[in-house]
């Protein structure tokens, strides 16, 4: 068994029961955003995207590398004023999700810049969440390595149901059969995959049948341990943000 952790800076949009998340980082002090990022929360294709990137300065875009699933990969992005361009160029209808993002976007583009963070006591929770983290977790066995997704957001976990049917050694349906029962809050659609919470993945794990030593068995009790280590972990940073340390 391996556990690779990959992180990146990024906000979470939360809109209409629907999240997005937008990459970031802070280079010289000033917020470059994912490109790619914000298509989905303004309604557009990638390829819209692209094109409009293509028309920006070539001082308000860049690349950069950022951990991915498929490892670090170099990504297309672009400066506030190259964001605000893409954005202002965007129309939506008042009230809209789009005109939503549109305000969200520019006033935390604008609270990096003065500040360096975003202060998740400013927030609304309606409208907006600070994501800590977004990794992954790596379950390898023999000739086969099984990557399990996960985010955190506002001191919750919030991992992908489809990536644990192959440790557990299921197809996707039965797994999506054990969540039918479910409460509400412990189902998201998080960047259009659907994600548990951590109280949903554990209950997923340990209504899981495994003889000892299989490969499941070591699956069940290397993600709850790790899960439990980072829901640990979680809530110590948000209570650090809290306090302001």
């Amino acid at each position: 068994m391996a556990l690779r952790v990959t992180s990146s800076t990024h906000l979470t949009f939360n809109c209409d029961n629907e999240s997005f998340q937008v990459r970031y980082k802070l280079i010289d002090g000033k917020p470059w955003i994912v490109a790619r990022d914000l298509a989905a929360p303004l309604g557009k294709t990638e390829v819209t995207i692209r094109c409009q990137i293509s028309k920006l300065k070539d001082s308000w875009k860049g690349v950069d590398i950022f951990n991915t699933l498929r490892g670090p990969q170099n990504l297309t992005i672009v400066s506030k004023a190259g964001a605000i361009r893409i954005i202002e160029r965007t129309s939506a209808r008042p009230g809209s999700a789009v005109e939503k993002f549109q305000d969200w976007c520019t006033e935390r583009l604008d609270e990096l810049i003065t500040t360096g963070r975003v202060d998740i006591r400013s927030q609304q929770p309606q409208q907006l969440a600070v994501a800590v983290n977004d990794m992954e977790l790596q379950f390898r066995f023999p000739n086969q390595m099984c990557e399990v997704r996960y985010v955190t957001e506002n001191g919750n976990l919030w991992i992908s149901i489809e990536d644990l049917a192959a440790p557990l050694q299921k197809s996707t349906a039965a797994v999506l059969a054990q969540i039918r029962g479910f409460p509400g809050s412990w189902m998201r659609m998080i960047n259009g995959r659907l994600h548990t919470s951590f109280e949903g993945c554990i209950y997923i794990i340990h209504n899981t049948r495994a003889a000892f030593g299989t490969i499941v068995w070591r699956f069940k009790i290397f993600a709850t341990t790790k899960l439990t280590e980072f829901m640990l972990l979680i809530k110590d940073e948000e209570r650090l943000a809290l306090e302001g340390v």
